[in-house]
């Protein structure tokens, strides 16, 4: 009987504990709202947008920015954006 009993009291505290887990997880959850401060779409004209450094133009090692959408995309227009096109540059 002392048994039963123990297995009945372990089995309780396990589902105790998976509750307060469970109630701990659902109060901490918060509701989330951003104000966007910035946003760049690097659509038409985002060379007049930007500043492009002159810092190495002189020694020829400035590297060039292009806008792409990548080699992976799903709407080209929406997921354009600006990377390096050369490499070992600076930027």
């Amino acid at each position: 009987r002392s048994h039963t009993s123990a297995a009945t009291f372990r089995s309780a505290q396990a589902c105790e504990g998976k509750m307060r887990r469970g109630l701990l997880c659902l109060c901490s959850a918060t509701v989330v709202s951003g104000k966007i401060y910035f946003s760049e779409t690097f659509g038409e004209g985002w060379e007049k947008r930007w500043t492009v450094s002159k810092w190495k133009d002189a020694e020829g090692t400035a590297g060039k920015w292009e806008a792409t959408a990548g080699k992976w995309f799903s709407d080209e227009a929406e997921d354009t954006g600006i990377q390096t096109a050369q490499d070992s540059r600076f930027f």
